[in-house]
């Protein structure tokens, strides 16, 4: 069993490195050519090997972007958890001192609900169109 394991794994180490050996050939070929001729549009393979960057520096900015609104989702769940709680608290206390809710605190509070509201829908909207 352990021959066999060892073949397969010598095996695939000589396929990595005839695949290694035809892309640096390939590289270097298009190199040769494009390089070489001054009025060539672009070097296919620089261009490729481009692209290929470009999609994992945008998988970890995706990776790194729902780690965000994961945590921009959690503070606000937290913040409108806390300021219920604070409000309640607060107009409890104004009750028992027989001291008036302030108004202005409510429509502070209104206002902040209503931007909460707008973040919740901006998540619902992020998850929705998820890649």
């Amino acid at each position: 069993m352990d021959s066999a394991i060892e073949t397969l794994r010598v095996e695939f180490e000589k396929a990595c490195a005839e695949l290694s050996f035809i892309e640096a050939k390939v590289e270097s070929e298009f190199t040769r050519k494009f390089e070489l001729e001054r009025h060539a549009p672009l070097n296919p393979y620089k261009a490729l090997t481009r692209l290929k960057k470009l999609k994992q520096t945008l998988q970890a900015l995706k990776a790194e972007n729902d780690q965000i609104m994961t945590a921009k989702q959690e503070f606000i769940r937290d913040t409108d958890a806390q300021l219920a709680a604070n409000n309640e608290l607060l107009l409890r206390l104004q009750m028992q001192a027989g001291i008036q809710p302030d108004l202005e605190v409510q429509n502070r509070l209104e206002y902040y609900n209503s931007i909460s509201e707008a973040w919740r829908e901006d998540m619902i909207n992020y998850q929705g169109t998820k890649y």
